[in-house]
């Protein structure tokens, strides 16, 4: 009954509402999810999903315990546990949800919820159990949560429609208000004629500078299907004898995979996939030949 439920209301809600890009709608209406792969720690995933206009999630009762569940198996390949909002910095020796939303509903595992200082939440996708964890030093992938009415009330939206008013992007660009940067994906293409394509844009294949667009780019590109496991042509390629981004910014930043092939154009893996080398999923990889035909090619520019 908890599933038919939860499928009913997320069908209803998806024809009244739209999250960003990047976010999942949630059982309320005003309500997106953010997953992050990258494991850190409780303070700093709090702190990046304040960055995004949210919080670490809380969770309300047990339709809403169901639903983060369910989204974390989906995404989360090869994870056993992800941060929630639950802590007990904010008030020493009690639980507490960082969005200060009221505490009231619980599901924690057998011998869990000790009010100790300096333990923080998390989820067991499993069986969505939650468990007390060293905020400090355990780091777990995270989610966050989203409320579109009172994030747009007080800061600029993360992800930025192109129809929405004031969009500085054009031609059904996605506009990353973190870069500041307009982002649009294109199907079945190989690196040149991907580069190509971007250019007649008045744009390249892109450049990626730092965890948040990284980050962006592979949930902005999940799942696309095909060969390559979903990959997505990113500007890196080597010329004129070192890497370079096409679009001619310094490499300040890498995402390289514990092994990455020996051709000359770099991609991202945005599915879920293992191998010896663990889960491949948001790394960089050149085992592609450049002319490859790869399910996306991403493109950027600055407005």
């Amino acid at each position: 009954m908890l599933k038919i439920a939860l499928i009913f209301s997320i069908t209803f809600i998806h024809q009244l509402y739209s999250c960003p890009i990047g976010s999942i709608q949630g059982l309320d209406p005003n309500d997106c999810y953010q997953l992050f792969f990258k494991p850190t720690n409780w303070l700093d995933a709090e702190a990046k999903c304040v960055l995004q206009g949210g919080h670490l999630t809380s969770i309300v009762d047990a339709f809403h315990n169901g639903f983060v569940d369910t989204q974390i198996q989906n995404l989360f390949y090869n994870v056993n546990e992800a941060w929630l909002g639950g802590n007990t910095i904010l008030t020493p020796g009690n639980w507490t949800w960082s969005d200060n939303t009221t505490f009231k509903y619980t599901n924690w595992a057998k011998g869990q919820a000790a009010n100790n200082q300096n333990t923080c939440m998390t989820m067991n996708y499993d069986v969505g159990n939650w468990y007390s964890k060293d905020c400090n030093t355990v780091e777990l992938p995270f989610v966050c949560k989203i409320n579109i009415s009172s994030s747009l009330s007080t800061a600029t939206p993360v992800y930025t429609c192109p129809t929405q008013t004031g969009s500085p992007c054009q031609n059904e660009y996605i506009y990353y208000n973190q870069t500041g940067n307009c982002y649009k994906i294109y199907s079945n293409m190989s690196f040149n004629n991907g580069e190509a394509r971007c250019q007649q844009d008045g744009a390249h294949l892109a450049s990626v500078h730092s965890d948040f667009e990284n980050e962006f780019i592979s949930i902005y590109a999940y799942g696309g299907g095909g060969s390559w496991n979903g990959s997505v042509w990113i500007g890196l390629n080597f010329q004129n004898g070192s890497w370079q981004w096409t679009d001619g910014t310094p490499l300040d930043y890498n995402h390289f995979g514990c092994w990455s092939g020996s051709t000359n154009c770099y991609c991202m893996i945005t599915n879920h996939y293992k191998d010896g080398c663990g889960d491949w999923y948001s790394f960089w990889d050149k085992a592609a030949p450049c002319d490859t035909v790869l399910p996306q090619a991403i493109c950027k520019y600055t407005p």
